[in-house]
């Protein structure tokens, strides 16, 4: 779905929170990712890092109701680099940029958390907010 918001155009599309695998292809660059909680994990694969540019974001719509983990996943390993800022004021960056494969919206994220995840050609470069101690993760 396609509206305008201050007359930019917003993809938005809406992930809800199955028990199934999504992929994000290099065609929805620039998406805004809805995203809700269902049991069970759910695992969502980004494209290639390599082409640089690609731009996604993944917001949680849903107060954590449900215990579920939503993992923005790479789909080579050690491709990640970042940081993620709770409500408090701490940094989590990850701890070897060439260790990290996914971000995650942990069991406990909440509504409003969110997950930018750029790439610069080489590695997805993901800054994450979330609104608890613990929302976002690195893995």
């Amino acid at each position: 779905m396609s509206q305008i918001v201050n007359q930019n155009f917003v993809n938005n599309t809406l992930i809800n929170g199955v028990n199934a695998a999504v992929t994000v292809t290099p065609q929805m660059n620039g998406t805004t990712f809805i995203c809700t909680k269902n049991a069970g994990l759910l695992t969502v694969t980004l494209p290639d890092p390599t082409i640089a540019g690609l731009r996604f974001r993944f917001v949680m719509a849903q107060a954590a109701v449900v215990a579920q983990i939503i993992t923005l996943q790479t789909p080579t390993a050690n491709t990640m680099a970042g940081l993620w800022i709770s409500n408090a004021g701490a940094v989590t960056a990850t701890a070897n940029a060439c260790a990290t494969h996914n971000a995650n919206f942990t069991a406990t994220s909440e509504w409003g958390d969110i997950w930018d995840l750029t790439s610069d050609g080489t590695l997805w470069r993901g800054y994450g907010t979330t609104s608890v101690a613990a929302g976002c993760s690195f893995s």
